[in-house]
């Protein structure tokens, strides 16, 4: 008889019937739940029971790889739809998790379509129980498609590391593959390195045109590939100039390389380099014509005895050796020799005098401004300057390079962000309104503690963050790496906008400007000189414009020096224009006692 409150007798214990149904109850609707939750996710889901070795497959999955029923069935759990370049990568992945050594399942791989395609795929999974032993019984996880992020990632990645022209490695990955190499240990062999330059390059492409001058660099680098040996690494390090890495100089059969062994290395370096430059000597076919182009080659040989060089250091001496070459004639041969070290050693000693401007007070930062159509300012670029004790003005073509390959323009950088704050601190006492925008080179902005710097500057100066612009470059951008982003939105986060510096002269994409929260382009000076007159600048400006209007983008031109570039700027919707026709770079305090005096 049941008892009060809907329990009942059973095998000698009151059983409250009312709870039974309720947690029956509650396990339908979760059931349900569970079953809306894999038919309804944006992903494919499945559901695996190793102990019966059955897998649920959601609809989704399937329609993934359009797999029916009965073809999942016949692999039940997936390891035959995995790329077999694959398999022993998702096969780790799975055991170190079912064995406790990860807290969940993650693996990247190719997964077999039904139409046999294959799918970039994020597997992600997680064991939900497992026996008295410790043996999983059930699994469960979801597929994500990924082929097109996997697609951007290559893409960025050869964007990154190949020159688009030639699909040869670039300076990025010949400096990875040389500091590689460098820091293995010592050596059997001797290495060497080959510096090309295309002599009178620049005055054919300027005679022939763009197009003729990219197909003849295309012949260039297949001409040289063609008798390099399997071990060699060809890459185009600028416009119309190639290295060549030799791991080690001796050839691959042993005969010949006991031939070698007894020659000096340099000897052998200087043949192969000759090789080189002789065989670009032949006419090179470009359509229906024949060009033909001489090259100056500069070689070092390393390691040099009781000499530690790295990667840099060996490009540099190629380099120099490669001048050495072009400034004696031109198509010839050079190699390295310690008396070419002046070069060197001026660039050392740019450094070690910027080390002691940075310390001593002789930098200072002067300011180009920026007009609207009405000629009034609506914003300015903060510059650095450098004036040596004895050399007087130091350019900065030839202190910001070294700056950069130093490390020097990490603590540049952020003494150029203190007085970028403490003139907006004095444009804020003045009233005045403006931006003003610094440059921030991609080293500086790598550095993992970038945002909490600029945060505490910003902090301790009391500078107003949202007139604050940070122009960064268009390499930074196309790395699209996810801290690169992060970094961005907190700083953005402060106030802070950015702008991409010289616009169009590296790797220019609407992917990134669409992606990546831009608030500001800069035109390069390379296409304002041109305006109004060459056709291709001008196209080239108004489809940057209108691209720009398309995003919502602020448009400033750089480099405006005629009243012509004025009207068609203008005309064509651009915001705002510097340029020596308006002003030329002013001391700060010079520019700040003029906007003093000025209405605003």
């Amino acid at each position: 008889m049941p008892e009060p409150g809907g329990a009942v007798l059973w095998h000698g214990f009151f059983i409250n019937v009312s709870d039974r149904r309720r947690a029956e109850q509650d396990l339908r609707e979760a059931e349900t739940r569970w079953k809306f939750a894999l038919e309804g996710s944006a992903v494919g889901v499945w559901d695996w029971n190793i102990e019966r070795q059955h897998c649920y497959f959601s609809p989704q999955y399937r329609a993934l790889y359009g797999y029916t029923d009965d073809d999942l069935l016949r692999d039940p759990d997936g390891s035959e739809r995995v790329h077999p370049e694959d398999r022993v990568a998702v096969h780790l992945a799975l055991q170190q998790h079912v064995r406790g050594h990860t807290p969940f399942y993650r693996s990247e791989h190719r997964s077999l379509c039904r139409d046999g395609h294959w799918k970039w795929t994020l597997s992600r999974g997680l064991v939900v129980a497992r026996d008295s032993a410790g043996h999983p019984t059930r699994m469960i996880g979801t597929h994500t498609d990924i082929t097109e992020r996997k697609k951007a990632d290559e893409d960025n990645y050869r964007r990154a590391y190949f020159d688009l022209l030639t699909g040869l490695p670039n300076r990025a990955q010949l400096l990875v593959k040389l500091a590689a190499y460098l820091q293995t240990g010592p050596k059997p062999l001797s290495g060497a390195l080959f510096h090309v330059d295309l002599d009178g390059f620049k005055r054919l492409n300027h005679a022939r045109g763009h197009s003729t001058g990219d197909a003849l660099l295309s012949s260039v680098a297949r001409r040289l590939s063609e008798g390099l040996p399997p071990q060699a690494l060809l890459a185009r390090l600028a416009a119309d100039e190639f290295v060549v890495f030799l791991p080690h100089l001796a050839p691959e059969d042993r005969a010949s390389a006991r031939v070698v062994a007894k020659l000096v290395p340099l000897q052998h370096a200087l043949s192969m380099a000759e090789q080189l430059r002789v065989s670009l000597l032949q006419p090179l076919p470009l359509g229906e014509h024949n060009f033909s182009i001489t090259a100056s080659v500069g070689v070092t040989v390393f390691p040099a005895p009781g000499v530690v060089v790295d990667a840099e250091g060996l490009l540099r001496e190629a380099d120099a050796a490669m001048n050495h070459a072009k400034s004696t004639g031109a198509n010839r041969v050079a190699a390295f020799e310690p008396g070419m070290q002046t070069e060197i050693e001026k660039l050392f000693l740019i450094e070690e005098d910027l080390k002691t401007a940075l310390a001593l007070g002789q930098l200072s930062v002067h300011v180009q401004p920026q007009y609207n159509n009405a000629r009034a300012v609506i914003g300015a670029e903060l510059l650095m300057r450098w004036t040596h004790p004895e050399r007087g003005p130091v350019s900065p073509a030839d202190f910001i390079p070294v700056a950069e390959t130093s490390g020097l323009i990490v603590p540049l950088g952020e003494w150029v962000l203190e007085q970028a704050m403490q003139t907006l601190l004095a444009l804020e006492r003045l009233a005045c309104d403006v931006s003003l925008s610094v440059n921030v080179s991609p080293r500086q902005f790598r550095q993992l503690d970038f945002v909490d710097r600029v945060r505490a500057l910003l902090q301790r100066t009391g500078a107003r963050a949202d007139r604050l612009i940070f122009e960064i470059t268009e390499g930074l951008l196309v790395e699209r790496s996810d801290s690169v982003l992060v970094q961005m939105n907190e700083l953005i986060a402060l106030g802070i906008r950015f702008s991409i510096d010289d616009f169009g002269t590296g790797f220019s994409s609407l992917g990134y400007l669409k992606r990546l929260p831009i608030h500001e382009i800069k035109i390069d000076r390379s296409f304002i000189n041109g305006v109004p007159d060459d056709e291709g600048d001008v196209a080239i400006v108004r489809s940057v414009l209108l691209m720009a209007r398309q995003f919502r983008l602020q448009v400033i031109a750089e480099g405006v020096e005629d009243q012509r570039q004025v009207d068609f700027l203008f005309a064509n919707g651009c915001e705002g224009l510097q340029g020596f026709l308006f002003s030329r770079p002013q001391a700060v305090d010079h520019w700040l006692a003029e906007l003093a005096l000025t209405p605003h």
